[in-house]
């Protein structure tokens, strides 16, 4: 029937599948807030389930999906440049951070991975996964794209970089509380270093502020991983003989 209805009318087709995913991903996010402790019930991985069960029953393809709903992916643009206005508003703060606040996103940034395939390596896993799970503190565009480059399984590696997202989220609460955080720098550019994307949207409900560095966090790891990280595994990689 969907189907059909795409051939025939696409424009109906784009719009009622517009419709279906964003009142998903609104239902999603008022059930993750009376249940937010749970992996499951994120809004991401839960809308994710429920669209995918959605497009099952009607023999839909996802390519198909992906297409007519670009809308939604058009606007990852303009929502994108919208975190430099909290980084504007704060700029001050963030030049007086300066080298200091490098200095944490790289250490941060590097720690992760580094003992992700340390843990990896021990235990002699394949090469293909210790590889994929080196991008896994950067958005997914550019872990696609970067793990490509090394010789990493791209979808895996987009697959842990959205787990590791959702992981740091939910962790972060008990560790901000645990260890007494409060400053809103250092909670920004943890959730924004560890937990890239999907940290900086939950930097949100902490504040502008937070949005800001974790904004930076995000930008600053990410670029530097996609240039440095090719270069890195180019240059070790034919000395380890994999």
């Amino acid at each position: 029937m969907v189907n059909w209805l795409a051939s025939e009318l696409p424009w109906l087709t784009q719009s009622v599948l517009l419709l279906i995913t964003i009142t998903t991903y609104i239902l999603a996010v008022k059930i993750n807030r009376l249940r937010g402790t749970l992996l499951w019930l994120h809004p991401i991985v839960l809308s994710s389930i429920a669209m995918l069960a959605i497009l099952t029953l009607f023999e839909h393809s996802i390519e198909a999906y992906a297409q007519e709903v670009g809308l939604l992916t058009w606007l990852l643009g303009p929502a994108t440049c919208a975190l430099a206005i909290p980084i504007f508003r704060h700029l001050r703060l963030i030049h007086q951070a300066g080298i200091k606040m490098i200095l944490i996103i790289c250490v941060g940034g590097l720690t992760g991975p580094l003992v992700t395939w340390l843990i990896l390596y021990a235990v002699t896993a394949p090469d293909w996964l210790q590889l994929s799970v080196l991008t896994k503190s950067i958005t997914t565009p550019l872990a696609i794209d970067t793990s490509r480059l090394i010789g990493a399984n791209p979808s895996l590696a987009a697959g842990i970089v959205i787990l590791t997202g959702l992981l740091g989220v939910l962790v972060s609460g008990p560790i901000f509380r645990l260890f007494n955080i409060h400053d809103s720098s250092a909670r920004g550019l943890a959730l924004g270093t560890a937990s890239h994307a999907i940290g900086t949207a939950h930097a949100i409900s902490f504040g502008e502020k937070t949005t800001a560095f974790a904004t930076v966090a995000l930008c600053i790891n990410g670029v530097a991983t996609a240039i440095l990280l090719p270069w890195i595994i180019s240059a070790f990689l034919p000395l380890s003989g994999t």
